[in-house]
């Protein structure tokens, strides 16, 4: 399968996911309205875009959702039926490189991460701030917010906008809408482009699938 992602502010092996269904939110969906171009061109460099969190302005009405069981006590969700004007694109290819990084799809090494982060609790101890890099659905950050208390300031990141406004916070909102206290960031663009904070802790999964993005990574990691 091909990798994931693309910028700053991604044979699975026998019981290496777990069971995945599919269900309903009976909740309440809009999409957040940003004045972004929803056009499928690769980012220029100076397009980088930030989403502002309006819970009031999302709903979630009779969506379709995966579960990922991780314990007996944590479920995280992602968006399934995904409405976004890239379909044209993703209904053929996994990844165009600089025009659609894969975004909408959930990586093996994705669930992987999170079974580490799971099973190494002391991964995001005393954490503040979090950037989960090239995140796709946001599951890693969404895992940093629901397991640490208080939660860290957590920065979503994605190459294409598309992801980030109808997927990744269509996903935070169904996972921590219930959090009053989360400081959380969404920012779309190319990581040529993209200016890190000072991150505790970075989180990203099958994120480099060429040389190009290697020393584009290192730079934002720098």
């Amino acid at each position: 399968m091909s990798f994931k992602f693309n910028f700053f502010e991604d044979q699975p092996k026998e019981n290496s996911t777990p069971n995945i269904s599919a269900t309903k939110d009976s909740a309440t969906k809009e999409a957040p309205t940003e004045n972004v171009s929803t056009s499928t061109e690769a980012p220029t460099e100076a397009e980088v875009r930030d989403f502002v969190y309006d819970p009031s302005k999302i709903n979630l009405l009779f969506q379709q959702w995966v579960e990922v069981p991780l314990s007996s006590t944590l479920n995280l969700y992602y968006l399934k039926n995904i409405d976004h004007s890239m379909q044209n694109i993703t209904a053929s290819s996994d990844l165009i490189p600089r025009v659609y990084e894969g975004g909408f799809e959930v990586w093996e090494c994705t669930i992987d991460l999170l079974k580490y982060l799971l099973s190494n609790p002391h991964t995001l101890d005393h954490a503040t701030m979090v950037c989960d890099l090239g995140c796709g659905a946001g599951l890693l950050g969404i895992y940093a917010t629901l397991t640490s208390s208080p939660p860290p300031a957590v920065h979503f990141q994605d190459f294409n906008s598309e992801v980030i406004k109808n997927f990744t916070m269509l996903n935070y909102h169904k996972n921590c809408s219930t959090l009053t206290e989360a400081n959380v960031r969404f920012t779309a663009g190319d990581w040529s482009s993209v200016k890190l904070d000072h991150y505790d802790v970075i989180l990203s999964a099958e994120t480099i699938y060429s040389v190009e993005s290697q020393h584009k990574v290192l730079r934002v990691l720098q």
